[in-house]
C-alpha cells in the first residue's frame, strides 16, 4: 500500500448570492471545484475524479473520498526503440497513472486542503466518523477480489488496514456504524462455480470448471469490529438467473435496515422490484419487504423514505411496507419535475433531503419542518451538468453538498468533484 499527499489539484471558490430558484430568504453560496490535472515528461492530463462520500466535522471542517484515474496520452504508444531513455519514461508514467484508484482529502472552513491521501488501485466508496472522531474508511480493490477497510485520525495517519473477501467481483453499495463503531458494509458480489454444464449451440455440451455464475449478483451484509475483526456475514438475496444491486443502509437502535433492486428470470418470466431487508444486530434477518419506494432517507418511530415524481407530487413516507404512512405529498415546480432524493438527515426540528432533479442533472435541496411540513427548497439552475453524491449539516446550521460535475476538453468528457455551501443568514 503507497500513501502519499495529492497535489495535482485546482481549486475555484465563488461567493455568491441569489442566483438560484429558490424559497430560501438572503442565503449566502460558496462554491469550490477540485479538478484532477497532473504531468509526466512533459505531458499534461486532466483525469476523472469523482467524489464518493463526505463527513461534516464541528469546526465547519470537511473530510471528501474519491475515486479518480487519469492517463497520459503518449504512454501507450510504440517507441522505435526499447532503450533506458525509455524505461525511464515508462517508469515515470506508471508512477504517474491511475487505472482507479482513491483518495481521501480534509478541507478547513475555508475549502482550504490541508491534507490528502492516495490509495493506490483502491477505489474509497465510503468514509464514517466514529465516537472517537476517527475515519473509517471503505474500499474496493481495483481487481474486485476483496474489500478493504482503514481507519485513520483526522491528521491523515493511517491506524490500521484490513482487507476481506467476499465470494468474486465484490462490491460496496454502502456503509453505517453503530453506537459502539462496529461497521457494516452492504456488498454486493458474484460466485464462482466449481463444476457447472454449459450448454453450447447445435446441442454440444461443455463441463467448465470455477467459471463465474452469470445473473447471480448476490447481496450480502457484513459486519467488522471496530478493531477490523468480521463478526458475521448475511446472505440478503442470492437467488439464481437474478442480479440484486445494494442501496442504502439505515442503522436504528439494534435494527439495520437495507434497500435494494433486482431483476432477473424464472421460468422465462422477467420479475423486477424493489426490497427493504431487516436485520438485528446479531446478523439474524427479521423481514423483507416488497416495496415501490425504497429511497431510504432515515429513522424517525420507523423507515422514513421519499419516492421519485414524475409529472405529480414528491412524497414522504414512514415505513416502507404494508402500513406504510404519506407523510407529506409536496407539488413540485416544474424545475424539479422527475426528481429523487438520495439521502435525508434529520436535524432536531428540522429535517434536509437532498435529490436530484430534470433527469438526474441538478441539485434539490428540500427543508421540512418536525411536522415534515415543507419550509422551504433550494434548486440551483446553474447546476444543470451535476449529480449530487452527499451533503451534511453544519453546527451553524449551513449545509454542504457534494457533487460531480463534468467538463468536456478535447472531445472527451471528464468528471471532477463539486462543493457547494449553502449559509442562511
Amino acid at each position: 500500500m503507497k500513501h502519499g499527499i495529492f497535489f495535482a489539484l485546482v481549486l475555484i471558490v465563488n461567493v455568491c448570492t441569489g442566483r438560484a430558484q429558490s424559497l430560501y430568504k438572503d442565503y449566502k453560496l460558496k462554491e469550490a471545484n477540485f479538478i484532477y490535472q497532473d504531468s509526466a515528461n512533459g505531458e499534461k492530463a486532466i483525469g476523472d475524479y469523482e467524489p464518493t462520500s463526505l463527513i461534516g466535522l464541528n469546526d465547519g471542517s470537511l473530510v471528501v473520498s474519491t475515486q479518480f484515474s487519469i492517463s497520459f496520452p503518449s504512454q501507450d504508444k510504440t517507441p522505435l526503440k526499447y532503450d533506458s531513455t525509455y524505461f525511464a519514461r515508462s517508469k515515470v508514467y506508471m508512477e504517474k497513472s491511475h487505472v482507479s484508484s482513491g483518495s481521501i482529502f480534509k478541507l478547513n472552513g475555508r475549502f482550504e486542503k490541508e491534507w490528502e491521501i492516495v490509495f493506490r488501485d483502491k477505489r474509497v466508496c465510503k468514509i464514517n466518523l466514529c465516537s472517537d472522531s476517527t475515519i473509517i474508511a471503505v474500499a474496493e480493490k481495483v481487481e474486485m477480489d476483496r474489500f478493504w477497510i482503514a481507519k485513520m485520525d483526522l491528521s491523515g495517519k493511517v491506524i490500521w488496514e484490513k482487507e476481506y473477501r467476499n465470494n468474486h467481483e465484490v462490491s460496496v453499495a454502502d456503509v453505517v456504524l453503530d453506537s459502539l463503531n462496529n461497521i457494516y458494509v452492504l456488498t454486493e458480489s458474484n460466485r464462482i462455480i466449481p463444476v457447472q454444464l454449459k450448454r453450447l449451440e447445435f446441442g454440444y455440451k461443455r463441463l467448465e470448471f470455477f467459471k463465474m455464475a452469470e445473473m447471480d449478483d448476490d447481496l450480502y451484509l457484513i459486519k467488522i469490529s471496530p478493531e477490523g475483526k468480521k463478526i458475521w456475514t448475511a446472505t440478503l438475496d442470492n437467488r439464481k438467473n437474478f442480479e440484486t444491486f445494494g442501496y442504502r443502509l439505515i442503522q436504528a437502535g439494534d435494527r439495520i435496515y437495507a434497500s435494494s433492486s433486482y431483476d432477473g428470470f424464472r421460468k422465462n418470466i422477467k420479475y423486477e422490484g424493489r426490497n427493504v431487508f431487516e436485520l438485528n444486530t446479531k446478523g439474524r434477518l427479521l423481514n423483507r419487504y416488497e416495496t415501490l419506494h425504497n429511497s431510504l432517507l432515515f429513522f424517525e418511530n420507523g423507515l422514513i423514505s421519499g419516492t421519485t415524481s414524475g409529472d405529480g407530487p414528491v412524497k414522504v413516507f414512514r415505513n416502507v411496507f404494508k402500513d406504510s404512512l404519506e407523510l407529506c405529498s409536496i407539488n413540485a415546480p416544474a424545475e424539479i419535475n422527475h426528481s429523487r432524493f438520495i439521502k435525508g438527515i434529520n436535524v432536531i426540528e428540522s429535517k434536509y433531503l437532498l435529490g436530484t432533479c430534470n433527469y438526474s442533472q441538478g441539485y434539490f435541496l428540500m427543508k421540512l419542518n418536525k411536522d415534515y411540513l415543507c419550509k422551504e427548497y433550494w434548486i440551483d439552475e446553474e447546476y444543470k451538468e451535476c449529480r449530487p453524491v452527499d451533503f451534511t449539516v453544519l453546527s451553524d446550521g449551513s449545509v454542504v453538498i457534494l457533487g460531480t460535475k463534468w467538463i468536456k476538453v478535447d472531445n472527451c468528457f471528464h468528471n471532477y468533484t463539486n462543493l457547494i455551501k449553502l449559509s442562511i443568514n
